[in-house]
């Protein structure tokens, strides 16, 4: 039988039974990484042929801890039917059914942490923003609706790991940016080199990029710097509270503290403790958290 005849005699419509944990999983990573059922599935299809055979996934005999995932096979998998589905066998060597092997490909995806999840979905957009990295091109990416031209200079994940990120020059911005992967679609890699790269470099020094790949955070922090006063409480809360963080660079008397760290970092992280910290320096941030606060009197008044 003929590839295209045994095309024509499948159904391009698949359900698949998961544990409803890994159920719940899929559901949260398709809200995360900003995308939709068909697509996902798809790629995680696409991208463990090479992983899945050896993983595999247990149900369990109470249905109702078991929930169906429908979706439709796109072109792509559609048309490689025979490679995808029909040359796949378990650790036992036994055939497998076309839905234990997308439960085998999910079971592996569900085994990386969340950026590698991330970078299995959107390989084929890290592949095209690495080619233009190292041939040094720009790229044209959709982002929140539109398009702009982004010099993309290296792809870091964020210090919690949750996240990777696109850090470039964007010239619809005309400012140094950092875009997360997943909110970044329809790449076209343009034969235009980059400029603005060389600039940065010729200011900053060679190894400017390499240092702030290695010492990334989404907001950028790198080199900058943040004063600040805690109470006693504040000690604490900046203990325990870890998710953006910002790395101390010294600690002085009385509660005072130095970081690295953007203004912006500094207002996502401090906000969460506002009443137990003082901004000092820069200026600008202190008074930034100043009119914040006083807004919010304002409400209460």
């Amino acid at each position: 039988m003929t590839k295209k005849n045994i095309i024509n005699t499948i159904s391009d419509q698949k359900t698949v039974t998961l544990p409803i944990d890994i159920y719940e999983r899929i559901e949260m990573d398709i809200k995360r990484f900003n995308t939709n059922k068909n697509f996902f599935i798809n790629r995680i299809i696409t991208n463990t042929i090479d992983n899945r055979n050896n993983y595999n996934v247990k149900l369990s005999r109470d249905s109702g801890k078991n929930r169906k995932l429908e979706f439709r096979l796109n072109k792509e998998n559609y048309e490689n039917y025979e490679e995808i589905f029909k040359n796949n066998n378990s650790i036992d060597k036994i055939k497998l059914h076309d839905s234990e092997v997308i439960r085998n490909s999910i079971a592996y995806y569900i085994t990386l942490t969340d950026y590698r999840r991330e970078q299995l979905i959107y390989k084929k957009e890290i592949n095209s923003i690495e080619e233009a990295i190292v041939n040094e091109n720009t790229i044209s990416v959709k982002y929140k609706g539109s398009r702009r031209v982004i010099e993309p200079y290296f792809i870091a994940k964020s210090k919690e790991e949750s996240y990777n990120y696109v850090y470039g020059y964007c010239k619809k911005n005309n400012d140094y940016r950092s875009y997360r992967l997943s909110n970044l679609s329809d790449i076209i890699v343009r034969m235009e080199n980059q400029i603005m790269r060389k600039k940065l470099l010729d200011k900053y020094g060679d190894e400017y990029l390499k240092n702030l790949k290695t010492k990334y955070d989404p907001f950028l922090s790198y080199q900058k710097r943040v004063k600040a006063k805690l109470t006693v409480e504040g000690e604490r809360l900046f203990e325990i509270i870890y998710y953006n963080r910002p790395e101390v660079i010294a600690f002085g008397s009385n509660g005072e503290i130095l970081v690295e760290c953007s203004e912006r970092k500094a207002i996502a992280y401090f906000s969460q403790f506002i009443d137990e910290v003082e901004i000092l320096e820069p200026v600008e941030l202190r008074n930034e958290f100043k009119r914040r606060l006083l807004n919010a009197y304002s409400k209460y008044k």
